[in-house]
């Protein structure tokens, strides 16, 4: 329940310290029931009758007489699947609302009724809990969306039955013409294109800086002229959009135009096996036209820093083409070199462009490449790609993780690296490991333990993480492997993985109320 600041502070301090007074409910109308009450039970009247009030939906006067009864949803979510929702809402694991929601995508039914008004009104701050919800409102919570302006304005959905795309970006506010041209351009890539082009000279700034960002879909070279113009807007944020979508487009000249600066200073001796790098003498104008030279990098001189930009921005497939060598070769040579900070950090971060703008087998192999070296040259390959490991299709996370998971050798390090491994590749996507590797991770955790006795700071952070990521299907590996009862270090690792275990239990129940027949 959203509390007014007024209830919120006399419920902290006390009615004596923060006394109640008008304009405690959710509108004018509520005040007006609430002025009635009177004394000590003024506080918890407030309460209920705003609770009840958010959970009912408040339909704004505007909109009551043309709303029309609700709509009911063909499909419908179960009543355990539902009562498990409620306890995560309540505060019980609300760490776990993702992978609910998850569930509920798999299981292709609808947010249960009682829980729309409290997760419409969580999403409104959170652009990533809004997307997750989207597929899931049904017609009922779209329609309840849409009775409340600033909802229908958040959720991109119109108060206007049958609305069109065309209708929502000729007339729509900013947020709604930015859901209608994504629409537009999943459709027909061309036609959007063309719609952009021919509103773009009237749009304000701030319009521009949300609209540009709707061509990363369907993203193709038919979009570089346009957005070559956009290099020279105004507007540094659109520039920056510009920018950062032509680095990432294949075969896009801003590329072209970077691996022609770096030819110039690269000079690769095959028969020595040795690069050798000249740092660039200036930043041109052109230079910085196309993104160079325009952030600092912590710990590189300038130089180095547009280095780094300009490697970031050609395709790592364009260093093995030009020379002829797998990914793992021309990553050693960037490796052997004194300036492999900047070298290796641009191709991580051109890698991590190849994976989003044009995945496949090549892209994934320089992935998988640059993730084996680890910290090749002292520089921490696996943190710089992290973000990106979730495009990778799930067979070859997993690969990654089944790697780092049976590397003997792993140290505390390695198990920061594996917790951040496992966080993108399965917790941030609310998706379990199979069952084979959670039994793995949760084998190398058990053995981290032994190992750490009573400082427990490596993998008392892993099973945080796993207690989210292991597959809850099956319960029984968790009895599984565990120190005698008379381990002198059980005091320091009962209260973790007590936790552990009641979440995973909780997750296997959650799973399965997904399962339930209420028919």
């Amino acid at each position: 329940m959203n509390l007014h600041p007024q209830l919120h502070k006399a419920l902290l301090a006390g009615v004596e310290r923060a006394p109640l007074g008008a304009g405690m409910g959710a509108s004018e109308e509520l005040d007006v029931l609430l002025a009635a009450a009177k004394g000590e039970h003024l506080l918890w009247q407030a309460l209920a009758a705003n609770d009840l009030w958010q959970r009912a939906g408040f339909t704004p006067p505007a909109l009551a007489r043309a709303a029309g009864a609700a709509p009911a949803d063909p499909a419908r979510c179960p009543r355990a699947a539902e009562r498990v929702l409620q306890l995560i809402l309540r505060g019980i694991h609300p760490e776990l609302l993702d992978q609910w929601l998850a569930l509920a995508r798999a299981a292709r039914v609808p947010l249960p009724h009682a829980c729309i008004v409290p997760l419409l009104e969580m999403g409104m701050q959170k652009p990533a809990l809004r997307h997750a919800l989207a597929p899931l409102l049904g017609e009922r919570g779209n329609w309840l969306a849409a009775q409340n302006p600033a909802w229908a304005e958040r959720y991109g959905v119109s108060a206007v039955a049958g609305e069109s795309v065309d209708t929502k970006w000729q007339l729509g506010s900013i947020e709604e013409r930015g859901f209608a041209l994504e629409a537009m351009r999943r459709a027909d890539p061309a036609a959007a294109l063309a719609a952009l082009e021919g509103e773009w000279a009237n749009e304000p700034p701030e319009h521009r800086v949300t609209l540009l960002p709707c061509l990363a879909t369907a993203l193709t070279l038919a979009d570089e002229a346009f957005l070559e113009r956009a290099l020279d807007d105004k507007r540094k944020e659109v520039r920056a959009i510009a920018q950062n979508l032509l680095a990432g487009l294949p075969g896009a000249q801003l590329g072209a135009r970077c691996a022609a600066r770096l030819e110039a200073l690269f000079t690769f001796g095959r028969a020595a096996g040795k690069l050798e790098v000249r740092l660039p003498d200036v930043c041109t104008k052109q230079m910085k036209r196309d993104g160079i030279g325009l952030q600092t990098h912590h710990g590189l001189g300038e130089k180095a820093g547009l280095l780094l930009d300009m490697v970031s921005c050609v395709p790592p497939a364009h260093w093995s083409g030009a020379w002829d060598l797998p990914p793992a070769r021309v990553i050693a040579l960037f490796s052997a070199h004194e300036f492999n900070f900047a070298l290796l950090t641009g191709l991580a971060r051109a890698a991590g462009r190849a994976l989003r703008n044009t995945p496949g087998e090549a892209a994934f192999d320089w992935f998988l490449a640059l993730i084996g070296a680890g910290g090749a040259g002292g520089v921490d390959l696996v943190a710089s790609l992290l973000p990106d490991i979730e495009l990778l299709p799930p067979a070859l996370q997993e690969s990654v993780l089944q790697r780092w998971l049976s590397d003997a050798r792993q140290g505390r390090e390695g198990y920061r690296q594996i917790t951040h491994l496992i966080e993108h590749s399965a917790v941030r996507q609310a998706r379990a490991l199979s069952p084979a590797l959670s039994r793995l991770a949760l084998t190398q955790a058990q053995r981290q333990m032994l190992h750490d006795g009573a400082s427990q700071y490596s993998a008392r952070g892993f099973f945080s993480v796993l207690r989210l990521a292991l597959d809850a299907g099956d319960c029984a590996y968790l009895d599984d492997n565990w120190p005698a009862d008379g381990w002198e270090h059980w005091p320091h690792w009962r209260p973790a993985l007590d936790e552990f275990k009641e979440t995973m239990h909780f997750r296997h129940t959650m799973q399965g109320s997904f399962l339930e027949n209420d028919a």
